[in-house]
């Protein structure tokens, strides 16, 4: 009995060494060498976890003194970066606590996303070796998968899943925390005029998510299970058109993106493929933009933080940012007949199951994209509500009511209370009046 439960492991042990020289085989000594210091770090982490785990039982006893706290800053993915550590630094400031925290903090082993945001904490967060940090994180990562919180009070939760989330509204206790400097500005206002804009004019930050820049920036990763979050910028190319009859300017952004824009508009600005992007433009943008257009890219969270109105145009309904100064409108849900379902469905449904990964075609469900004409009248829309234009009438604001109270129903029925609070954010309300399964 024991022989034939080790059979398989070593089965599955002597398939990934053969794989491990089949590959060093067909790529040669790069291959090699890339695979000799990942197996180096793999047994430095699992000597330094050896050393972490009689240490965090050492911090329990001392706990009622003082509290050391471990976290891993996620500096390889640009919204994480931006929203979770920024929102760290917030709780920081305003932490009232009778025992003292002390952090210790690195970032993350694959790569710095941007080297701006990277210089601006490294000004206000002592930052230690990934390799001395990350031992204690797998400690306490694992204990926590076992329901075993022996170290919960040890972990940076906010520098982790779902700590881009603001539940609490401390943004707004807090002025901006990443700040440009005099010398920064003139720089950067300069660079900007490069475009043709001055700083009077007024302009939008457009975030399309396509699926380049996860399989350019992480190739080995298999990020299809994203692809339902996808738009085609084709369809915003109506609205563009009109917002800059209104006066605005329009700055397609991202880092890495399929397609050029195809139009001649000078006040279209595709600064996804312009020579003059860079990493602290990024920020600078979203920082000062009128309001921005996204589909949930992560450089859109640049916005986010620094307190700039943001229309959300998201997939998944489930993950609405319920927060002050978010404005949303979803995909169409459709059952295999095509037809429009309910929220509920879609929340019931979605949550079946362990699995916290959203996968629209494993739920059976089709999702359809807003054509371009319903997109431009969104988007006008929004604008007529950032300039005050915009007349909210008694039915709008009972439909607002209705599917916020349904929404914050369903969140609770499904224990994701975590994710959602502070229920301040508006849908837009042409597309609720055509979405009526929403309220259900």
């Amino acid at each position: 009995m024991i022989l034939s439960s080790f059979l398989p492991s070593l089965g599955k042990f002597m398939f990934k060494i053969k794989k491990h020289i089949n590959d060093i085989r067909n790529l040669g000594v790069k291959e090699f060498l890339r695979k000799t210091n990942i197996l180096i770090k793999k047994i430095l982490n699992t000597f330094l976890i050896l050393i972490a785990l009689p240490t965090l039982f050492f911090l329990i006893l001392i706990k009622p003194f003082i509290n050391i706290r471990f976290g891993i800053i996620r500096s390889s993915r640009v919204g994480h970066f931006l929203a979770n550590t920024t929102l760290y630094l917030c709780e920081k400031k305003i932490e009232n606590s009778k025992i003292k925290n002390i952090d210790f903090v690195s970032f993350d082993g694959s790569k710095i996303i941007n080297t701006f945001l990277k210089k601006k904490f490294l000004e206000k967060i002592k930052i230690y070796p990934y390799t001395l940090i990350n031992p204690f994180c797998d400690v306490i990562n694992f204990f926590e998968k076992k329901n075993l919180n022996f170290f919960k009070n040890n972990k940076i939760s906010r520098l982790y899943a779902h700590g881009d989330r603001d539940i609490d509204g401390i943004l707004y206790q807090s002025d901006n925390l990443i700040k440009f400097n005099q010398n920064e500005c003139q720089i950067l206002d300069k660079e900007i005029q490069k475009f043709g804009i001055n700083n009077k004019s007024k302009f939008i930050c457009l975030d399309v998510r396509d699926s380049a820049y996860l399989k350019e920036t992480f190739p080995k990763g298999d990020w299809s299970y994203h692809n339902y979050r996808d738009w085609d910028i084709e369809n915003f190319y109506l609205a563009c058109e009109n917002l800059t009859q209104r006066g605005y300017y329009i700055f397609r952004m991202g880092k890495l993106v399929k397609n050029k824009l195809p139009t001649k508009n000078p006040m279209i600005i595709d600064y996804a493929n312009s020579e003059i992007k860079s990493d602290i433009l990024d920020v600078y943008l979203h920082s000062k933009c009128s309001f921005c257009i996204t589909t949930g890219t992560g450089i859109d969270l640049a916005s986010y933080i620094f307190k700039r109105p943001i229309i959300m145009m998201t997939a998944s309904p489930m993950s609405l940012y319920t927060f002050n100064n978010f404005y949303h409108v979803i995909k169409n849900f459709h059952d295999k007949d095509m037809n429009k379902i309910s929220l509920s469905e879609i929340f019931d449904k979605c949550f079946q199951g362990k699995s916290e990964i959203f996968n629209p075609v494993s739920k059976n469900f089709k999702l359809s994209d807003l054509d371009k004409f319903e997109i431009n009248e969104i988007l006008l829309e929004y604008a007529n509500i950032i300039e005050g234009k915009f007349e909210w009438t008694d039915e709008d604001k009972v439909l607002q009511e209705r599917f916020w109270q349904n929404y914050k129903r369903l969140v609770e029925k499904h224990n994701v209370e975590y994710l959602h609070k502070n229920y301040q954010a508006k849908i837009s309300p042409t597309f609720l009046k055509k979405n009526l399964e929403l309220l259900k």
